[in-house]
């Protein structure tokens, strides 16, 4: 699986923290914050090496990794030269600029494994302005221009020459301020951002343009300067690249007015910007919230990505973003042997599907530092508690690696057994065996037996190497789909559509469809292992059933499945003749409920011990005395409301057409006239006349 790294950007100015985001009550900052310490936490649930660092916005401090190396360059360098103190003035003032101002990263040693002090730190960040009221001077830099410029610069400097998967995820609403952007340097870092096949994904809360994806970068590059190309072609597409975002600048301009008069919240732009942009043709200030979306959706469609104009918390949390991208599939070869002497080399199988379940419990051993404990004149900040025999709180220390992740060790459970009439006494482990009921005896056996049987086993057919072997066929009728069991894997070949190997499963996936039929074979995934029965049926989805013709799902052996016998009715129930009149009753419901192609398979609604679970997680990080968070609500798992709506003329005519009425207990004849409307949610009946 490829790990991820993701740098999140969290505006943090006062249009952020004065204005309401939807109907959430809390301000765009609080739901920016919520929604990047969710997203960090699916991050470190799916792999602990997923790497990340956060960059706050508008911030009146300085701190993040370039700013203190070259901090620390500069201290180093006056230490080993003093006659830098007899420097010029002018040198001074260069040396002493800071890069990129008013920019905070968590942490500032870049881009690293996400821990839960990093999230209690995201936790306790507070915005510049809090309240509405509040006019404060606007700061000189610390744009989300600046934002993107040091994000990709730390992606390239903990991911160069790895395997990441890198992204950007800006959480902003594009006011408050204005941006000034170098046009050559960002044109630098759009270069890099497709170099690295890193893709920038913007969260607009309250965006006045329309969400848009960019499933790939644009075609056409972004003409930045590079060292490998001729000098004339380096300024004549370096011009030309400029001159295109200065066009989209004058435009935008003109309606600068217009943006003004219907009102930008938090916007302090004042006359500064065009005197930059007059004696610098290199840096453009947008100054409108229009000007500002404009410029995140071209930077988005360089890099690809999306830009989601969002109102609503619901509307993000329906969405994915680069940090919920899921696990990819890895394909291993196998031999396909269709008949004797006739095999398919190195054709590529793949999961195609797995349950997601609830992480397991991990025991382990923290490794306390036994000298730091030794010394009690000081508290180490990396202590904890810890309850002595005597109940007293006792303060310890735990070490800790390079990365400041806490050090364990795993832990091997034992478990002891003692005679009954001497429970003082433990029997050794040498005296002790696992045993099978069988009937009222106990046969002794164990895991070691079992590993013997199957390696004494010499009639099971062994391959040197994975193989898929076909043994006939059947019609598919004969493979009833409660045989058919999971997880499904993919069945293709890496060698180009024109090669053998693709020709030859295409063809036998097409001829399976054509038949009717599914292929009966054997499954050896590991080298001398163990092989499991199957089917090869053919992808039926059009518009992947040429790149992956096949599709393998294991069936059970003889016995390993008993069908139960049903006995619900006495006699065989006598047969009706369809009422064509009745059965288009029952069609018409079918298509007037027939739900919106967003909520295809998977539905919509998440598991709810799911969600729940993980939320309490991200509770319990922030804080260890957090209450269990319960996110089931019926809205989730109920029929779209507009949907019952336009439904309701079938529902009373499929109602008419079969007059039947459902039995009530006791509760429910109680709550008779509340029915349907438990928890505020509406169902069936609330559109049905009585």
């Amino acid at each position: 699986m490829t790990k991820q790294a993701v740098v999140y950007l969290l505006d943090a100015s006062s249009s952020m923290a004065s204005n309401t985001f939807g109907n959430s009550g809390k301000t765009r900052f609080e739901c920016a914050k919520e929604g990047i310490l969710q997203m960090m936490g699916d991050l470190m649930m799916q792999s602990k090496t997923n790497e990340c660092s956060t960059i706050v916005l508008q911030t009146e401090q300085t701190r993040h990794h370039k700013y203190l190396r070259q901090k620390e360059d500069s201290d180093n360098e006056e230490n080993d030269d003093e006659d830098l103190k007899g420097k010029d003035e002018e040198d001074e003032d260069e040396d002493g600029t800071i890069p990129f101002p008013h920019l905070t990263e968590y942490y500032p040693q870049g881009v690293r494994r996400p821990s839960v002090a990093m999230m209690r730190a995201i936790q306790n960040v507070r915005p510049r302005c809090s309240s509405s009221s509040a006019k404060e001077e606007p700061l000189v830099g610390g744009d989300f221009a600046d934002g993107i410029i040091l994000a990709a610069d730390a992606l390239h400097q903990r991911t160069k020459k790895l395997k990441f998967e890198r992204s950007i995820v800006l959480w902003t609403d594009a006011r408050g301020y204005n941006v000034v952007m170098d046009v050559q340097q960002m044109l630098q870092v759009i270069d890099s951002l497709r170099a690295m096949e890193c893709r920038l994904y913007v969260v607009g809360m309250d965006f006045t343009t329309p969400t848009v994806d960019y499933l790939v970068p644009a075609e056409a590059p972004s003409s930045s300067k590079t060292e490998l190309e001729d000098e004339d072609d380096e300024d004549i597409e370096g011009n030309s690249k400029r001159r295109k975002l200065s066009k989209v600048k004058e435009e935008d301009d003109g309606d600068q007015e217009e943006d003004e008069e219907e009102g930008s919240e938090g916007d302090e732009g004042d006359g500064e910007g065009d005197e930059d942009e007059d004696e610098n043709p290199d840096r453009l200030v947008y100054k409108t919230p229009k000007d500002r979306e404009k410029l995140l959706r071209s930077l988005t469609e360089k890099t690809g990505g999306t830009v989601l104009a969002a109102h609503t918390m619901q509307e993000i949390l329906q969405r994915q973003h680069g940090e919920r991208l899921p696990s990819v599939a890895v394909a291993y070869k196998v031999d396909c042997q269709l008949a004797p002497n006739l095999v398919l080399q190195d054709v590529r199988y793949c999961l195609w599907a797995s349950p997601k379940a609830v992480k397991s419990f991990l025991q382990e051993a923290v490794q306390i530092d036994e000298e730091a404990n030794d010394d009690n004149d000081t508290a180490p900040a990396t202590s904890t508690a810890a309850t002595t025999n005597n109940n007293e709180a006792e303060t310890v220390v735990i070490r800790k690696n390079a990365l400041g992740e806490e050090m364990t060790e795993e832990v091997t459970k034992i478990t002891s057994f003692v005679y009954p009439e001497d429970p003082h006494t433990v029997i050794p482990l040498t005296e002790t065996t696992k045993a099978l009921r069988y009937g009222s005896d106990l046969i002794p056996m164990n895991e070691f037996d079992l590993e013997g049987l199957k390696a004494a086993d010499s009639t099971i057919p062994r391959f040197p190497k994975p193989t898929i072997q076909v043994l006939g066929y059947l019609p598919v009728a004969q493979v009833p789909q409660v045989y058919r069991q999971g997880p499904p894997y993919r069945i293709f070949s890496l060698d180009g559509r024109e090669s053998r190997n693709s020709v030859a499963l295409l063809a036998l996936s097409r001829a399976l469809a054509r038949l009717d039929k599914v292929a009966i074979v054997t499954f050896n995934k590991k080298r001398d292992g163990e092989p499991v029965l199957g089917g090869l049926f053919p992808n039926k989805n059009k518009l992947e059933s040429e790149d992956y013709p096949l599709v393998f799902l294991q069936l059970p052996f003889a016995g390993d499945v008993k069908e139960l016998p049903t006995h619900f009715f006495d006699t065989e129930p006598p047969r009706r003749e369809d009422q064509d009149d009745k059965v288009e009753v029952a069609r018409n419901l079918i298509r007037s409920l027939s739900l919106p192609e967003s909520m295809s398979c998977p539905l919509l609604p998440q598991n709810p011990f799911i969600k729940a679970w993980n939320q309490t997680l991200l509770a319990r990080a922030l804080d260890p005395n957090a209450e269990p968070v319960s996110q089931y609500t019926a809205h989730d798992m109920q029929t779209p409301p507009n949907v019952l709506k336009d439904a309701a003329p079938n529902l009373q005519a499929f109602r008419s057409a079969f007059p039947i009425k459902p039995r009530l207990d006791k509760a429910d004849n109680k709550a008779k006239k509340g029915l349907g409307k438990k928890n505020n949610v509406l169902t069936y009946r609330d559109f049905l006349k009585e």
